[in-house]
């Protein structure tokens, strides 16, 4: 290769190419200058997006035309512009593979309060200038610019900051979150919007030091009630909590966590000041994998509440929210789904419902993709039930005579060893799902 380029800069004709690719090299540098101190001038805050994104441009432009121009002083101009169109479009190919998706790893809090403002921050990677949130959560939410650590240069890209300001009118629920860019969009993560006040433990908090309330002896105190606790299970760990209670009072403690979007498998248990178990709860009617105590204060004084995972397992989504209150709720709804298009009534069943609690699903303006809808417990601040949508007739138990195909039946085995049988009309060869 030597040789073969000794012997072209040697001849005379491509000596006057060596002088045309050395013009041209000397032209691309000149204009990455440009280009730089174009970079570095300050821009007016509306165009930023657009100026990056002409810098970009340039930059690859700039680029081809100096490999251009380098190969134009071995091998001729003719080679140059062949090479120089190659490498923009390779260029615009490498800036479109490596302009990745926006995820989400954490969002800080995994809660708020309805109607009550609060900083909603997103952990994760991608998360260039320009994203918008993403969410069907009724609120405004407005970037905020957030404050660098002295000393230390803020990793771009990796977490954004909003002052979310819900709606008062608001339901309580739990609500998608993604994050857009113009690279794309981002995994959902979940966020809940509750009735109570909310707080932070203190060991979840930024720069916390691990295992600060593992024990009766370091728990956190509680200080008011209804509270919605924010925390976290830092591997094979449990979280302690002291409260303080009358003899005879009331009291619901409710860890709220599959069913928010963690993947930690909770277990409440409440000790008495000795440190003795007085209540325990895997997992609780109405709530899937989640825990709920309802608990009578035998005598006055100060207990201790304890939240684990069942497997002390080390999880990514680690979080879970716990509740503290009197309140009502249900173990479950009846019928468990209805018809698009219906207005259905449900029955909210349980000790602790309430009499004759009763609510009406209007479907009417369900969207065709739509395959579930909140139900509440009215004045509850429970999480709410998902109440299945379908297309299918709705049937309800009992059924006279032959069910219809196709339909939905609903019913429910209301006694120990109870079956319920239904009678279908079928014609050989047919097949039924």
């Amino acid at each position: 290769m030597r040789g073969l380029v000794g012997d072209l800069r040697n001849s005379s004709p491509n000596r006057s190419r060596d002088r045309e690719g050395a013009r041209r090299a000397e032209l691309a540098l000149h204009r990455l200058k440009s280009v730089r101190r174009l970079k570095s001038a300050p821009q007016e805050p509306a165009q930023n997006s657009t100026n990056h994104r002409n810098w970009g441009e340039d930059r690859s432009l700039t680029v081809a035309a100096l490999m251009g121009a380098r190969f134009g002083m071995v091998m001729g101009t003719r080679f140059v512009m062949a090479m120089g169109t190659r490498f923009v479009l390779a260029g615009l190919c490498m800036r479109v593979a490596f302009a990745a998706a926006p995820a989400i790893t954490e969002l800080r809090p995994r809660g708020a309060e309805i109607g009550r403002a609060f900083t909603l921050t997103a952990i994760g990677r991608s998360l260039g200038e320009g994203a918008t949130v993403s969410t069907s959560l009724p609120a405004s939410f407005t970037p905020v610019t957030a404050s660098a650590t002295p000393g230390q240069m803020a990793a771009q890209g990796r977490s954004l900051t909003f002052l979310v300001e819900p709606k008062a009118d608001a339901a309580p629920g739990v609500y998608p979150i993604r994050i857009r860019t113009a690279s794309g969009i981002s995994n959902i993560l979940l966020f809940t919007l509750g009735s109570y006040p909310e707080v932070t433990e203190e060991e979840s908090l930024p720069n916390s030091p691990p295992n600060r309330n593992d024990s009766i002896e370091t728990a956190e105190a509680v200080r008011s009630t209804p509270v919605v606790v924010n925390g976290t299970l830092r591997g094979p760990e449990r979280d302690v909590f002291r409260v303080s209670g009358k003899a005879g009072e009331r009291r619901v403690f409710e860890v709220e966590a599959r069913r928010v979007g963690s993947a930690i498998d909770p277990v409440l248990r409440i000790l008495n000041g000795a440190g003795r178990q007085l209540a325990r709860s895997d997992d609780a009617l109405g709530a899937g994998l989640d825990t709920r105590l309802d608990f009578t204060f035998p005598t006055e004084g100060t207990y201790y509440v304890e939240v684990a995972d069942a497997r002390f397992s080390s999880q990514a989504q680690n979080f879970y929210r716990l509740k503290m209150g009197t309140y009502k709720y249900a173990d479950g709804i009846f019928p468990l789904g209805g018809q698009r298009g219906s207005r259905t009534q449900v029955s909210f069943y349980g000790t602790h419902a309430g009499t004759a609690a009763r609510t009406t699903v209007d479907l009417g303006k369900m969207g065709s993709t739509e395959s579930f809808v909140p139900v509440s417990l009215p004045d509850s601040p429970a999480l709410p039930f998902l109440f299945a949508v379908g297309d299918l007739p709705e049937v309800m138990e009992p059924v006279e005579g032959t069910v219809p195909v196709p339909s939905v039946v609903n019913g429910r085995l209301e006694q120990e060893g109870e079956i319920d049988r239904y009678r279908l009309k079928v014609e050989p060869g047919e097949k039924l799902l």
